[in-house]
Parts: structure tokens; sequence; C-alpha cells
């Protein structure tokens, strides 16, 4: 019987084509629409400034229970939803503003005064901590929901080729990972330009070795987890997806590789010629291209997609080929990390062309500007590559363009999809924070912009985005309780809804309570 069963929830998520692009962008466009509504609130009406029993459940109810909503009840009518949300801060945003000038958020009379240069050149940005803490809510949801039928089998993960939300969520997990890494790289970069005596003590270069050993040692938690993961799958006859990454393999310890293959990477990356180039973004492409051109060119595509599992290699295929790819989209979020996580950045050509086709003058232009426009570039050229693998078939064009997405292989067209998804979540984010909240961009000193920062971010997606892998961690061992616990497959829809709000409840309550305590999970 228990065999059975475990068969049954693998034949659940098993075999599946996903949906389009557009739906998945339609449902993952409600969590800036809800950041958007929640702004609203807080900037016209200070609704969030004081804890109240309001302010909490609203602040839960538009960060975590709109995406749920999304995924389940409105996953047919995203667009619905999306009104929902967009009205009211339409509305909101229009009408004069409730609150008395004194305590107005975050608009310090002496923004304008005074210089930036004692202030940190890596800032706390908002949409950062929004987009990051609204990709763990969606990650987390998910791997739950999708256990549930109220959770439609389109946005579950696909067996080869194609496109879903869960397939996109696994790349955005680690083009964030790479975007966050690139402030140690970026930080590097800065003690190399600006030495002194004080730095170059406390931050000394690293051998080539010791590079390689420090990167050991920050995948050891990683590696624990997933070697935590496989013995739970394993012993508790809990239902997997083989073809999703192999036997034995699993996600973390594809996250767990991604630092060690990067300190291989180092002495390209900084390299003294190629500081102020787009080397993480140009090495990512030309690796992925390269591993599109041995997947199309050898028995390699074959090999992971039917050779039969007689080795620990071919028992483990999926996660091994596409380990290449997900090094690809990490070393393209290091990229895009590069041009939000400073406070200054000079525009290159291309930018500085994009900045005056706004009319803007690319010497003088502010930070916010060159931000905005760097997303803006980012996005328009992922989509554009993108549109070109998704309709050269319609149109005729060169075959090697006609490669559907493949998450499992982690393909070309898999990378470009995911890099121009991320960098329009983060375009989105960029323009709701820059439009709502200005003063996060004006701040002259570092207590007013500290204050801008804290009234742009919702404490909901910051307990969230502080939680990381921990976190992440500890809902996969929820997940499994639930899924032992609960017979997920036989769950009504309202009652599949009330143990994913349960479920998101007590995930938000274990992050709140580390972040009071002090505890960086």
């Amino acid at each position: 019987m228990a065999n059975s069963y475990k068969a049954m929830k693998e034949d659940f998520v098993s075999n599946l084509s996903g949906g389009n692009i557009s739906e998945i962008n339609l449902v993952t466009a409600v969590a800036p629409a809800a950041y958007l509504l929640w702004s609203s609130l807080q900037a016209q009406h200070s609704f969030f400034q004081t804890h109240t029993p309001a302010s909490v459940f609203v602040d839960f109810l538009l960060n975590i229970g709109a995406l749920l909503l999304a995924v389940t009840v409105y996953s047919l009518m995203p667009s619905l939803l999306l009104s929902l949300l967009l009205a009211p801060a339409t509305l909101i945003l229009a009408l004069p503003p409730s609150i008395v000038p004194p305590t107005r958020p975050a608009v310090p009379r002496k923004l304008d005064s005074g210089g930036t240069k004692d202030m940190t050149p890596f800032p706390r940005r908002p949409f950062l901590t929004v987009y990051r803490g609204g990709m763990m809510v969606i990650t987390c949801l998910s791997i739950l929901a999708v256990d549930f039928h109220i959770f439609p089998r389109r946005f579950a993960k696909v067996e080869t080729w194609g496109t879903s939300l869960m397939d996109v969520g696994v790349g955005s997990f680690v083009f964030s990972a790479g975007l966050v890494a690139s402030k140690a790289h970026l930080k590097a970069r800065l003690h190399a330009e600006q030495p002194d005596s004080h730095n170059s003590q406390s931050h000394p270069e690293l051998s080539f070795l010791a590079r390689v050993f420090q990167s050991l040692r920050h995948s050891l938690p990683l590696l624990a987890l997933g070697i935590i993961r496989l013995i739970s799958v394993k012993n508790l006859a809990y239902a997997e997806h083989v073809s999703e990454y192999g036997v034995h393999w699993n996600f973390f310890f594809t996250l767990a590789f991604l630092p060690l293959f990067l300190s291989l990477l180092h002495p390209i990356l900084s390299h003294p010629r190629l500081t102020h180039l787009p080397v993480h973004g140009s090495l990512g492409l030309m690796l992925s291209l390269t591993i599109e051109l041995v997947l199309n060119t050898t028995s390699l595509k074959q090999w992971a997609l039917t050779a039969p599992r007689t080795s620990l290699l071919s028992a483990n295929k999926e996660g091994l080929v596409s380990l290449p790819g997900y090094l690809a989209i990490f070393l393209l979020g290091m990229e895009t990390g590069s041009l939000v996580l400073p406070r200054f950045t000079h525009p290159t050509p291309p930018l500085s062309q994009t900045l005056k086709l706004f009319r803007l003058n690319p010497a003088s232009a502010s930070p916010r500007n060159v931000l905005l426009a760097s997303l803006s570039l980012s996005c328009a050229f992922f989509s554009a590559a993108l549109a070109l693998f998704l309709y050269a078939p319609s149109l005729h064009l060169n075959p090697w363009l006609s490669i559907p997405v493949s998450r499992r292989l982690a393909n070309l067209p898999y990378v470009v999809w995911i890099s121009a998804f991320n960098t329009g979540q983060l375009l989105l984010f960029a323009l709701v924070e820059s439009f709502v909240f200005p003063a996060v961009f004006k701040a002259r000193d570092t207590e007013a912009e500290e204050a801008a920062v804290r009234v742009a971010t919702p404490e909901v997606l910051g307990d969230f985005n502080g939680g990381g892998l921990v976190l992440f961690g500890i809902a996969n061992l929820m997940t499994g309780g639930v899924n032992l616990g609960v017979d997920t497959l036989e769950t009504g829809n309202v009652e599949a809804v009330g143990v994913l709000l349960v479920y998101m409840a007590s995930l938000r309550g274990i992050a709140a309570g580390a972040r009071r305590l002090g505890l960086r999970l």
C-alpha cells in the first residue's frame, strides 16, 4: 500500500509539459503589484510604521497571501488578482496622504544637503530585499503546494522540455545567490583600487589554493543539507522525481558545487585587465553557449535523457549535466549584482546610449537613473534573445535557434529565460521603490538612508530574505513532514489552502523569531 501511494505521488509530479511564459509572467507579477499596494499604504498613511494586529495581518496578506492565491485560487485568472491589487494602490496614491508632515516616512530636511563620501559604497536596497524575500516566499510555497491538486500541474516542473513556474523558481534561486555573491567580489575589487594600510591588513589577498579551500568550507553546510535530504528521502520512502536531478543528486548539491567552480574561475574573473569589463556576464554566456554546442554536436544530450542508470555517474546524469548551466546562471546573477549593489556605477557605452535615449546625460545621470537604465538594458537584451528561441520555428529562422527550454539540461534557452525573468522582476521592484520611496535614493547621510530603507522594506519579506538557505532547508523538512502526515492527493481545495496558510505562517514565525533573537539563519 505504501509503495502504491508513493508511486501515485511520483506520477502526480512526473511527465508534465508546463505552461506558457506569458502566464508565468502574469502570476509572478503579483509580487511587484502587492509591493506597490504595500508601498502605497506605507507612503500615504504610514500603515506599517507601528506594529499593530492590523498592520501585521495586512503585511502577511499582501506579501504571502497574494502569492498563495496566485498559485491556487486565482491560478486561472491572475489578471483579476492583479487588478484587485493595482486598483486600490492607484487610488491610494492618487488621493492626498492622511499623515502629518512630521511623521511622513523618511523625508528628512537634510536629504539634499552634504555629500555621500562617508556613506557605505554598498547601500541596503529595499527593492533587492523585496525581490529576494518574494522569491523565497514563492519557492517555499511551491515546494509544498505542488503536492496538492489545487496547485495546477502546468505550474509544476516539466519533465524535459518546456517552461513552468517551478522551473523559473529553481533558476531564480541560483540567479539570486549569484547576485548576492557578487558583493564579495566587488568589495575585493574596491580594496584593490583604493588600497590603504587598514584594508591591506584586514583583507589580504588569498592564494589560489586558499581560495579553493575557503569555497569548500562555505559549501559544507549545503553539502550537509543535501546529505540530510538524501538520507531522509531514501529512509522514509518519500516520493522522489528521479529524472529531476538523478538518483542521489538534489538541488542542495548543485548549490554546494557553485562556490567551488567559482573559485576555480577566480584567476580569470579577477584579472587586472578585465576589472572594468562585464567579465562575469560574458563568461556566463560563453559557458552556456559552449555547453549548448556540446549538447547538440555530441551524444551528451542523448546520454543525459535516455541512457540507463548503470553507474554512479549515469544515476545522477541530470544533476551533473545541468551543473554548467546553473553555473552560467550564477555568473549572470553576479554580473547583475555588479549593476545594482554598488552606490555608484560608471555607465558602459551601451548603457550611455540607453541613457541618451531617455534624454539623460551619461556624465551627470543620477545613480537612480543609471540603475534603472542598467536593469532596463539587461532585461531588453535577455528578452530579445529569449524571443529568438521562442519564435524561431514560426519565423523559419536558423534551425540552431529552434531550441526549446529545458531546466533538466539547464540549456542556453533556459539560462537566457532565467536571466530575462529576474532582470525584469528586479526592474519592476526598483521602479516601485524609486516612484513611491524617492527618499531612498536622495538620502545624503547614513542616518537618513537607514530611515528611508526601513520605511520602504516590508517586514515579512525582510524576514524571509534573512532566512536564506537555512529557512529553505527548514521548509523542505516541513514539506516532508506534511506529506508524511497528510494525504495530499485526497485533500480538498479549502483544506489545502488552510494547510498552506499554516505552513507559511509557521515559516514566517521561524524567520521572524530568528531575526528578533539576532540569529542569522
